[in-house]
C-alpha cells in the first residue's frame, strides 16, 4: 500500500511539472524566433489546423509571415488580411513616401486607402523598403 501512494505521488510531481511547463512555453511564444514560429504553424506547406498549434498561426499571420504557404490566387489583394505585411505596406504609401516629419504618407487615392487603413489596424509605420 505504501509503494501505491509513493507511486501516486510521483506521478502528480510529474504531472505537475508537465503543466508547468505548458504554461511557460505559452507565455515564450511571443519571444520565438520567426523560423521556430513557422516551423510550428505549418505542416507539409500548410497553415496547422490543429488546435495545438493554432496560437502558433496566430502568431505567425499577425507577424506578416507567410512561412512558405502559398496563398490561394485571388485571396490577396480581394481579401488585404491575407496579404503580407510588404503588400500592404506597399499600397498603403503614396510618393513621395516620406513626409517633412519623417512619417510616410498614407495614401489617399481610392484604390489604395483601404491599404492604408489596413495599415494602420495592423500598427505598421510602413518606414523602409517596401
Amino acid at each position: 500500500m505504501r509503494n501505491t501512494y509513493k507511486s501516486l505521488g510521483v506521478m502528480l510531481l510529474i504531472l505537475g511539472f508537465s503543466a508547468c511547463g505548458a504554461v511557460t512555453s505559452k507565455n515564450s511564444i511571443n519571444r520565438m524566433s520567426n523560423s521556430k514560429i513557422c516551423s510550428e504553424a505549418t505542416l507539409s506547406g500548410k497553415w496547422e489546423t490543429r488546435s495545438k498549434y493554432k496560437r502558433y498561426v496566430e502568431i505567425a499571420k499577425s507577424r506578416g509571415l507567410s512561412c512558405g504557404v502559398k496563398i490561394k490566387a485571388g485571396a490577396c489583394p480581394s481579401r488585404l488580411s491575407s496579404c503580407s505585411n510588404d503588400i500592404i505596406c506597399t499600397g498603403a504609401r503614396s510618393k513621395p513616401y516620406y513626409g517633412s516629419a519623417g512619417s510616410p504618407f498614407w495614401s489617399v487615392h481610392p484604390v489604395f486607402k483601404s491599404y492604408a487603413i489596413e495599415a494602420r489596424s495592423r500598427g505598421l509605420s510602413c518606414y523602409g523598403d517596401y
